[in-house]
């Protein structure tokens, strides 16, 4: 999946990637996340590919079941998600 995923293969897309370093630096600064760790993130989502868009998010809706009982929320983010519709 990885390789298919990455246009001219791996070290092509880390080449890609690379050229996105300075902004990940930037934007990681200050922040305590490690600027590896979102690089690696840029690899994986979209090979670094900047025509690459993720699929809008749509709002939660009522009859949507809520995530914390269908386990795709973590335990840590439950605290801050919405209270479930009753």
């Amino acid at each position: 999946m990885l390789f298919t995923k990455s246009p001219g293969g791996a070290l092509a897309t880390a080449a890609r990637v690379a050229s996105f370093r300075p902004l990940i630096d930037r934007v990681s600064a200050g922040t305590g996340i490690d600027p590896n760790f979102l690089e690696g993130i840029v690899f994986l989502e979209s090979a670094g590919r900047p025509d690459v868009i993720a699929a809008p998010i749509r709002p939660r809706r009522r009859t949507d079941p809520d995530p914390r009982q269908t386990g795709q929320v973590c335990s840590e983010c439950t605290s801050t998600w919405p209270a479930a519709a009753s």
